[in-house]
């Protein structure tokens, strides 16, 4: 006889509990994929794509074999290169297979976060998520031959397997984040630093939970934790590896030196005394004056062809990017402090606006931006509130555990992504953003389904303050009445 304090396991005798099979997941899978392929077909239909800069080197990558580095390892990420080279290079049919992924992999979140979401929270979860994928920040990407569209419609994949795995560590759902993984990482450089992160985090949980079970046989959780943390590590090396191999930092690294070091006499001082040449040209009499206009930062452009700063140009791609870390190193509140500037330290970036990539003809679903798309502070605040309750209830449900792990890795995620590059913050940022309010997003979901106080079909229910759930979803003490036979 084990009472119920002593397991989490809660039955009735002689009879078996086994899960529940639910239409839900497929039902919200099918619908979400129609409404977002409708959506996105309406957004699309008779409008031209549109060309960036990046295009053409995406393009360009696209036409390399497919076991040549020029495509897995050059100038851009891989991600959109493979797609253009899957489709001929034609731009209007990788615009389409684009709108068509993101159908897809928003309709993945949808159905998984219908397997989490309990009670009468479920079809909200599933609404919310359906129609965050509508508003204009996710959407406005669709037509544009760039990386972000296929960027956040992969955050939505990986999403959708982080909120399975926190149903439950299993090998196959190890396998399933980081295939999910894969497929991100393919499409912006700055999505390592995710990688990279969360798998040290997970490394060390495993670490902790192996310890904690000592003597006895390491148990299956702690294994898988360590797994996925240890492959999330390996796919965050790969990229950082490709971009090395490509060289991919010397134009970003050129653009943070012109808009956040060489205008200013005291930076150009701090890098010239530890070997950066020419300090002279941009600090002192006779230097070059830095482009300014009012609402942006100075900048002191440095063309490729420019033959007098051709050492300097060599030696921000052969050193700059080690000594601009030793400057971080030294300066550390730069991370916190540089972002916080007015006006921003980045240019071309559209005075901030990330809704000038967005087509002007672009038709916007209704309602949608103005109950999901809220600006940041709202998001924060709702970040705070949903965690503050979570934290004081105990209650860790799966979209809960998810939603703070998306959350809480947007914060370095957006950090690198800024301080990556000094030009188009606005759009780097666009990834970063949107991944904090999918996190928070499912921190909501979260809080409604363990208010609901249903378990989640086939997993056991969220625990509260480590003690075990009746079938009614409170908490329950150990009692004589309550004892049940367990074998």
């Amino acid at each position: 006889m084990t009472g119920v304090g002593e397991s989490a396991i809660v039955a009735e005798p002689g009879r078996a509990r086994g899960p529940r099979w639910s239409a839900a997941p497929a039902v919200a899978f099918v619908a979400s994929v129609l409404v977002g392929a409708g959506v996105r077909w309406w957004q699309l239909s008779g409008r031209s794509p549109l060309g960036w800069n990046d295009t053409a080197d995406f393009l360009d990558g696209s036409r390399a074999p497919w076991a040549s580095l020029e495509l897995w390892a050059w100038r851009r990420p891989p991600g959109a290169a493979v797609v253009l080279k899957l489709v001929g290079g034609d731009i209007d049919t990788y615009v389409r297979a684009q709108a068509a992924f993101a159908a897809v992999c928003w309709a993945a979140l949808a159905a998984s976060v219908a397997t989490v979401a309990t009670g009468w929270a479920r079809w909200p979860g599933v609404v919310a998520v359906a129609g965050l994928s509508l508003t204009t920040p996710v959407t406005m990407w669709d037509r544009s031959v760039l990386s972000e569209s296929l960027a956040v419609s992969a955050l939505a994949l990986l999403a959708a397997a982080v909120v399975q795995f926190a149903r439950g560590p299993t090998w196959a759902r190890v396998a399933a984040v980081l295939a999910a993984s894969a497929v991100w990482l393919a499409t912006r450089d700055s999505h390592a630093v995710v990688a990279l992160a969360g798998g040290a985090v997970l490394v060390a949980a495993a670490a902790v939970l192996w310890w904690r079970a000592r003597p006895a046989p390491v148990p299956p959780a702690p294994r898988r934790l360590a797994g996925l943390g240890a492959g999330a590590m390996v796919l965050g090396l790969l990229v950082v590896a490709g971009s090395a191999h490509g060289e991919r930092h010397h134009f970003p690294t050129r653009n943070l030196y012109e808009v956040r070091v060489l205008p200013y006499p005291d930076r150009v001082q701090w890098f010239a005394d530890r070997g950066m040449p020419q300090a002279e040209v941009f600090a002192g009499p006779g230097a070059r004056t830095p482009h300014a206009e009012a609402g942006i930062p100075p900048v002191m452009f440095v063309g490729d062809d420019d033959v007098e700063l051709q050492p300097w140009l060599d030696w921000v791609e052969s050193d700059g990017r080690a000594a601009f870390a030793g400057y971080v190193a030294t300066h550390p509140l730069y991370l916190v402090t540089e972002p916080l500037r007015s006006p921003e330290r980045a240019f071309n970036n559209a005075l901030g606006d990330r809704e000038f990539y967005r087509p002007l003809d672009m038709p916007r679903v209704p309602l949608v931006d103005r109950v999901l798309a809220l600006p940041m502070v709202v998001v924060l605040l709702v970040a705070a509130l949903a965690g503050g309750w979570a934290i004081g209830r105990g209650r860790w449900v799966p979209a809960l555990a998810a939603g703070v792990v998306l959350g809480a890795l947007a914060v370095p995620h957006g950090l690198v992504a800024w301080h990556s590059d000094g030009m188009e913050t606005a759009r780097h940022l666009a990834v970063p953003a949107l991944q904090l309010r999918l996190g928070v997003l499912l921190l909501v979901v979260g809080v409604l389904s363990a208010v609901s106080g249903e378990p989640v079909d086939g997993d056991p229910a969220g625990q509260t303050s480590g003690k075990p759930r009746s079938r009614l979803g409170r908490s329950s003490p150990p009692s004589a009445s309550t004892t049940v036979p367990v074998t």
